[in-house]
């Protein structure tokens, strides 16, 4: 599954229970990538600022939604949609999902 984010934008991923995301820093900027729901940190994950060329990654081992925001960028919200492993199915290339600001999403 690929999502672009693009203009400052996050959207939605569904990953198996277990599975890890890492987001890349393609773009020029520093991010965050902070458990929260519009523009408010929650107290969860917490990838402090991610500049140019760096990543930051998250196993999910819980079913449920988790919603995540940009605390440089409070209108960057996103999704990250966790499921039980048998819903989707065994997924290639180890359980990871790739984030690429200005690229897309890799999801494997």
């Amino acid at each position: 599954m690929v999502v672009n984010i693009e203009n400052f934008h996050h959207s939605t991923l569904e990953i198996e229970a277990g599975q890890t995301v890492i987001w890349v820093n393609t773009d020029g900027v520093p991010y965050t990538i902070t458990a929260g729901r519009s523009g408010a940190a929650n107290g969860g994950f917490d990838s402090l600022l991610i500049g140019a060329g760096q990543t930051y990654s998250h196993r999910f081992e819980v079913v449920g939604e988790f919603e995540f925001i940009c605390t440089v960028h409070p209108q960057m919200n996103g999704t990250i949609i966790v499921v039980p492993k048998s819903v989707l199915g065994v997924l290639a290339g180890g359980g990871r999902g790739i984030w690429r600001w200005g690229i897309g999403v890799e999801a494997f």
